[in-house]
Formats: C-alpha cells, structure tokens, sequence
C-alpha cells in the first residue's frame, strides 16, 4: 500500500475550478473565445466551486502570482527550462503537496571551475504576502511540500515570495532549509484559522535570497549625486513627445564616475534607452524654461538600490503592450501579466534581451553599479 490517500472523489477539487478560471480569462484576453462566452463560462466556473467572490479573487491572485514569478524569471535570461507542475494528485494529497513549478537554471560561472555548462534543477512554491515585516507560512503547507520534495532527491525545494500587491519589487527566492532555518513556529490566522505557523522577518529572507545566483538578478545601484536632465523643445517633431513638455531632444546622464549624453533618434534602441532612464529618475522634479523649451532635471541625493529583475519587467511590460497591435494577430485590448507570460515568444526574448543590453551598457559607461544578489552566507563561505 502506498499510505493513507485521504478522501475520494470523482468530483474535480476546488484547485481545479480555480485554474480553469484563470484559464478561461487568459482565453478571453487573447480573444481565442468571445467575451460574453468568456464571462457565461466563467460565471459558472464560480458557481461550481461554491465560494465567495473575494475568496475566489484571493486564489486566483495567488495563481496569477506563479505567472508574474515565472514572467520575471524569464526576462532575466538565465532560466534554461520552467515547468508548471499539475496539482492534481492521484493518491496520498493529504500527506504530501505539489510545488508550482520544476525550473532549471544554468549555474553560475563565477563559482565552478568547469567550463561545461552546468545546470540546477529545483521546485519553487510561490506565495505571497502584504506584510513588509515578517512572512508566514502554515507549517502543514510546509511540511506536505518538504516530503514531495524528499521524494525526488536531490532536486530542492525553495519557496519564491512576493512582499507587497501585484508588480511590487519585492520577490526573494529563498530555499526550504533556510526557511526552516531562520523562522520561528507561532500560532497564527493565514488560511482563515488559527494554526501552527512558520514566521520569518523580511530581513532574513533578503540574507537568504537566491534569485541572484539562480535568476541573475542583481541590485542596481543609483549613487548619491546622480542626475538625469531630459531637454525638450517647442518646436519641430521627434521620436518621442511628451505632451507636457515636447519634443524630447537630447538625455544628459551624469553618474558618480561618469557623465554622458545621449541625443535622441529613430529607432528602438534609443526609445528603450529613455524608458530605462525614465525609471531611474531619483529625487525631485525640476524644471527650467529656456529659449526652446524646458530642461527636466532628477537629482539622488542618496545611494538608491532598484532591483534589476523589476526594471527589466516593468520597462519589458510598458513596451510590450505598446508593441501588442504590432506583433499578434488579434491584440488583446487589456494585456496582463498572465497574458503576455501565455503568449510569450521568441519577440519576447529578444525584447527583454535587448532591455538588459541597454542597462548593461550603462554600467560598462559607469553611470550606475549592478551589484549581484548573493545570500550573506556564501560570502562567509567564501
């Protein structure tokens, strides 16, 4: 016998009306189904599983959270394969949980000697939370994920957290030991009851975070005295126009070891320049009135820390849509996350391939510092 498996039932699980939900609104967006089918099906989807509309909308954020996770671990390029692992266990789901994802990663060269390309296999839990303090995790969740991960030895488990809504530049990936390691069991209310619970500050987790040396990401760096100065001018047409300003001219980009300008003209390059600078515009608007037009200035006046993966996927996500009408047959009229993770395509890579180049070449003009995101640990190790 292969254990206890819980209770049977011919009738699908509430995990899987949730999914089919999601699905269904994924269909609508890239408009595969008609929108008034799309609602019908979903409106039953949801009468089906029996639960409130807000506790509907918490499980499916919570299954968008797996697509905005596995968005941001494509963009950064160093993902070699990802997996979505079907929830639905045929024997035993009472003792044992199924992660979200299998994902395999290439290893990082800096720290073996091979020259062959290595790669690491792991599971990934993805979970969420508004609190900026501290994460909780129900030790039943844990300990049903732990067992599934022991049977697949030596593939770890890690657990992908989200602090803060959807889009907030807050994702640590962090694994099952240090986890364990780091928290401290308290009763708690997560799962609309009272239980033991694993309880872990914030702090710790950013000590434990390995989406640096598993997804390449790294902490960018605005130094104190950075300044950005967009010109603009009244007259004549452009590549890019504000309409509170003008014509956007030329970007003057002064870093702590560095100055550069850059004139702006046709092509995408250069608009992918202006939207990564536009985000690291630190500190206070100043604008000037001159003969021709206005000079927008940002100056930092302290050293900003901006997470890498955030401004690749933010810029990735603006200049995605704008490319939608261009590059799909039917556009979808309201793009999300889950849209442009299900539509992904090799425009997509070279898109986000073609963002971080632009960030890379700003830290090879030495106007910011990329700094990679390696757990405390591993220094010490070191």
């Amino acid at each position: 016998m292969a254990g206890k498996t819980g209770k049977t039932s011919s009738e699908p699980r509430s995990i899987e009306f949730v999914e089919a939900l999601k699905e269904v609104e994924v269909l609508g967006q890239r408009t595969i189904i008609p929108p008034q089918l799309s609602k019908l099906v979903r409106q039953g989807i949801a009468q089906k599983l029996g639960q409130s509309r807000r506790d509907i909308e918490k499980r499916l954020a919570g299954l968008r959270a797996e697509d905005e996770f596995m968005l941001l671990s494509l963009l950064l390029g160093n993902v070699e394969q990802a997996t979505r692992l079907n929830q639905k266990q045929l024997v035993n789901w009472v003792t044992y949980g199924v992660p979200d994802l299998l994902i395999t990663v290439r290893f990082p060269k800096q720290f073996t000697r091979d020259e062959r390309r290595i790669y690491q296999r792991f599971f990934v839990e993805v979970k969420t939370t508004e609190d900026q303090r501290v994460f909780l995790l129900a030790e039943d969740v844990f300990e049903k994920l732990v067992k599934f991960s022991q049977l697949y030895r030596p593939v770890p488990l890690y657990f992908a957290i989200r602090l803060g809504p959807a889009g907030s530049p807050g994702w640590y990936l962090v694994s099952a030991d240090s986890l364990l390691k780091t928290s401290r069991r308290v009763r708690a209310n997560v799962r609309g009851r009272e239980e033991d619970c694993f309880s872990v500050d914030v702090v710790d987790l950013l000590k434990e975070d390995f989406t640096g040396m598993w997804l390449s990401n790294y902490a960018v760096l605005i130094p104190k005295g950075f300044i950005i100065k967009t010109v603009y001018s009244d007259t004549g047409e452009g590549t890019i126009f504000d309409e509170k300003y003008g014509r956007l001219v030329r970007i003057e980009v002064r870093g702590s070891r560095a100055q550069k300008v850059f004139e702006v003209r046709p092509g995408v390059e250069n608009i992918l320049l202006q939207e990564v600078l536009r985000r690291l515009q630190v500190g206070d608007e100043l604008v000037k009135q001159t003969s021709t037009g206005r000079e927008v200035t940002y100056v930092c006046d302290v050293d900003y820390f901006l997470p890498f993966y955030w401004l690749v996927l933010s810029t990735y996500l603006d200049m995605r849509e704008k490319f939608e009408p261009y590059v799909v047959k039917r556009p979808s009229r309201k793009p999300t996350v889950d849209y442009f993770l299900h539509a992904f395509s090799d425009f997509d890579r070279n898109l986000c391939s073609a963002i971080r180049n632009v960030i890379w070449k700003l830290q090879e003009d030495g106007l910011i510092l990329a700094i990679r995101m390696i757990p405390g640990r591993l220094h010490t190790e070191e």
